[in-house]
């Protein structure tokens, strides 16, 4: 889009944000309360958003839809599971555009997704899943219209590959299924592409990372070398730019000193509650900061994760 929008495309952007991403980050901010609710043991706090907090959640929607389109157009990286945007290249145009900690916003939104259609997948297991094999490990090609849901690895990959299909899709499946049999159908027509590579933390894993930094070290990486100071500034918007301090929470995981880590080193069960979305008076008041203490450490057990990266 060039920088003069026609009037319909000034249309099709409003009508995308108000009619898609709107009602998805309200299911969002619903479903990621209630997981730190259920770490806490208490009722979710309070679901108005800040202005800082409805940036993060805005942009991470934005960016996850972004990856979305590269990953389904990238024409040059193709393999037996369909079309990737691999680790390495992944791992360049992150960490030319965004922070880390606005890279971990983009894999809090991963597990949302995947649970909200491992959940669809799950009501649709006896329309679409002929059921195991007969003889436990046995291989078998699918029918046209039929998907392997009791295969672990199988149906990670399908999960995968349809919530690659973007926020559109997603919407789609949440929002406008009218019955059971619109939603089977809805679903057989865009399941079928197998990956392991959509914002996957193995795919950009350590050796990954590591590599990258052999090949092109960024400033971000000499800044984690050094272990340069990195304190919660507060929950503010950076002046004359769009985006923001690093949230309470990263600046907590990393004792206030620079991190490039992401993926792999972060584990998915702080992202279900989106610890690096969150002000820091929302941490406090709603307990997070001691989930967030525990998970981590239970996570490393009292390493940094750091030591682990070449600088």
């Amino acid at each position: 889009m060039d920088d003069n929008p026609t009037t319909d495309e000034i249309a099709d952007m409003a009508a995308f944000h108000l009619g898609i991403v709107r009602p998805l980050m309200q299911e969002y901010i619903a479903w990621s309360l209630g997981n730190l609710a259920s770490q806490t043991g208490t009722r979710p706090y309070n679901t108005k958003l800040s202005t800082t907090e409805e940036m993060r959640l805005l942009r991470s929607m934005y960016r996850f839809q972004l990856w979305s389109n590269l990953f389904r157009i990238c024409p040059d990286t193709q393999d037996r599971h369909g079309s990737q945007l691999d680790g390495r290249k992944f791992m360049e145009l992150q960490f030319s555009f965004f922070e880390p900690w606005e890279v971990e916003e983009i894999f809090c939104i991963k597990p949302f997704a995947k649970m909200k259609v491992d959940h669809i997948f799950s009501k649709i297991h006896r329309d679409v899943s002929p059921g195991p094999p007969a003889i436990p490990g046995q291989q078998r090609s699918m029918p046209a219209g039929f998907f392997d849901f009791d295969n672990p690895f199988k149906r990670d990959c399908l999960l995968n590959g349809t919530i690659a299909l973007g926020l559109d899709f997603l919407h789609t499946v949440l929002f406008k299924i009218k019955d059971h049999d619109h939603l089977v159908s809805t679903m057989r027509n865009h399941i079928g592409l197998e990956t392991v590579c959509f914002l996957n933390n193995d795919v950009i894993g350590l050796d990954v990372q590591n590599k990258r930094r052999r090949s092109k070290p960024s400033l971000r990486d000499r800044k984690q070398g050094r272990r340069d100071p990195l304190p919660f500034l507060g929950d503010v918007v950076v002046r004359g730019t769009d985006t923001t301090h690093p949230p309470l929470a990263w600046t907590l995981i990393w004792e206030g000193t620079y991190s490039s880590l992401v993926g792999y080193f972060i584990k998915d069960k702080i992202r279900k509650w989106g610890y690096v979305m969150w002000d820091a008076a929302r941490l406090e008041k709603a307990g997070a900061k001691e989930v967030l203490r525990r998970q981590w450490e239970s996570d490393w057990l009292g390493q940094d994760p750091r030591d682990l990266a070449i600088t």
